[in-house]
């Protein structure tokens, strides 16, 4: 009897064993990219106020820690790249299994989409686009666990029974990753690896000077041609909503490249006024607001607030965030919970989301992302062009510039050859401009004040009346083009200053 007894403790020890080696192994080898997205998700689903869906356009146009930050919204992005609107429909399907929002904001890019399956797509799709559908398609469902309504999902958006398995289970599909392991894989097990603290979205810092921009005439392009599996799905998305108890608005966020064609086309913008109309009609069927951002030529700047002519940077998501949170602040009952007991976890993101945000400052190598990062972080900043300097005949610059200054003295800077200085902190105390030679008197800044010496073959930047530390660099730097200074947002002192060479048409870190 005894060794029975012994030898059942050791089948199930062994058993034990077996299955978390068994889970080790499926948790390494699978793909970190959804649940990285989505990591937050779980963990405040039952706080979750606003849902944000639809495509990258979301991911890269509405932050829900800037809408935490500014009106303690607790909200989640939960757009998807490649997501049309049947994938969107299902992304929220297996959502509200989790959460009860109060509102949920619907983005209606990609309206004139008129395929039902994802690995099929429309007569002439390339074996590539189908492929990046897929593989599009796991980066928005892996994470969620097995469910009826994840099933569900699959059999609707998937024709090929083998490709559905994959999604099902799918140990079968990345079992054989071993040799692309790496630290954010074992990160993942140990608690330890990088995950999205933007609650769902994505920032980034490339600046499209060059677009492609022809707006669309609404009044001209009409409506869709025909009931489109968009429309079908933006229409379930709207009643499942609807008999839940769930506000909805419906979006349709800016966009550079609108050019001619036709639904019957791949990916052509002519659709896109369309689709904008479409979405419009539904809207007003349905007595739903809807905030068509095509419309709002003064919203965001063509050739500051985006990455590519489809997806918005840091600025233009800054600006995009602020206008919908402005609408839902003022027309949804939606609390503030900055403060609240239980909501720790949304003032612990919210350092990390102004961590990450003066990371990003520090960590570029391009002139004009630094910049760019720097005035969407709202962080603390000066910007020094010496005098005489080819910069300021850089037009993309002196855009950037006037952005951030909010006037055309740059310009003023040019004419009189410099020198030029801007700087900012987070509280607003700080926001000055010199134009050429100035010694102005000291004026208070985050932590205590700042002193300026700009002359024709020198400049200064004193803080707190330490004249021995000139926070320009006027050694090694002195024929540097740019300069750039980064403070820290809490105590106003330096983090970093950077050099920037003037070289052809870009701009090399000294």
């Amino acid at each position: 009897m005894r060794k029975k007894c012994i030898l059942f403790i050791k089948t199930v020890i062994f058993l034990v064993l077996l299955a978390a080696v068994l889970l080790c192994a499926v948790l390494l080898t699978e793909r970190k990219e959804s649940h990285k997205k989505y990591s937050d998700f779980f963990k405040v689903a039952d706080q979750l106020d606003v849902l944000f869906l639809g495509s990258s356009h979301v991911i890269n146009g509405i932050n829900p820690m800037q809408l935490y930050e500014d009106y303690g919204m607790t909200s989640y992005n939960m757009g998807g790249h490649g997501s049309v609107l049947p994938s969107t429909y299902w992304e929220m399907e297996n959502a509200l299994n989790y959460c009860s929002p109060k509102v949920v904001v619907v983005d209606t890019y990609m309206l004139e989409k008129d395929y039902h399956y994802l690995d099929e797509m429309y007569d002439g799709a390339s074996e590539s686009d189908i492929k990046s559908s897929v593989e599009q398609l796991h980066l928005n469902m892996d994470c969620w666990p097995l469910s009826k309504t994840k099933i569900a999902a699959v059999k609707d958006l998937i024709h090929d029974k083998d490709t559905q398995k994959e999604f099902l289970f799918d140990f079968e599909l990345y079992h054989g990753r071993w040799e692309e392991l790496g630290s954010d894989d074992f990160g993942y097990i140990t608690g330890t690896d990088d995950v999205n603290v933007l609650m769902g979205a994505e920032q980034r810092y490339e600046v499209d000077s060059v677009p492609t921009v022809v707006w669309p005439d609404l009044t001209q392009a009409g409506a869709l041609p025909r009931e489109t599996e968009g429309a079908k799905y933006l229409r379930r998305i709207i009643e499942d909503c609807q008999n839940r108890g769930i506000q909805v608005v419906l979006t349709y966020l800016p966009m550079t490249e609108i050019t001619s064609g036709d639904i019957t086309q791949k990916g052509t913008v002519s659709a896109d006024a369309q689709a904008a109309n479409t979405a419009a009609q539904i809207a007003q069927e349905y007595n739903v607001p809807f905030l068509n951002m095509l419309e709002n030529k003064d919203l965001v700047d063509n050739y500051l607030d985006f990455n590519d002519s489809g997806h918005l940077n840091a600025e233009g998501m800054q600006r995009v965030t602020q206008y919908v949170g402005d609408y839902l602040h003022q027309n949804m009952d939606l609390a503030d919970h900055r403060g609240e007991d239980g909501y720790a976890y949304w003032e612990s993101r919210k350092s990390d989301f102004q961590k990450a945000e003066t990371d990003a400052a520090l960590s570029q190598d391009d002139l004009y992302e630094q910049l760019m990062a720097a005035g969407a972080g709202r962080s603390g900043y000066a910007v020094y062009i010496r005098t005489g300097s080819v910069a300021m005949q850089d037009p993309e610059l002196i855009r950037l510039i006037e952005r951030l200054s909010g006037s055309e003295q740059i310009r003023t800077a040019y004419e009189s050859g410099g020198p030029y200085l801007l700087g900012q902190d987070l509280d607003g105390n700080f926001q000055k401009e010199f134009v050429g030679q100035a010694e102005p008197d000291p004026f208070d800044v985050t932590g205590g004040t700042m002193e300026y010496v700009g002359l024709s073959n020198f400049a200064a930047l004193y803080r707190n009346g330490d004249e021995d530390n000139n926070l320009l660099d006027m050694d090694a730097g002195y024929n540097s083009d740019v300069q750039v200074v980064i403070f820290d947002r809490d105590t106003g002192d330096m983090l970093q200053r950077f050099c920037w060479k003037c070289t052809g048409n870009a701009y090399e870190k000294e």
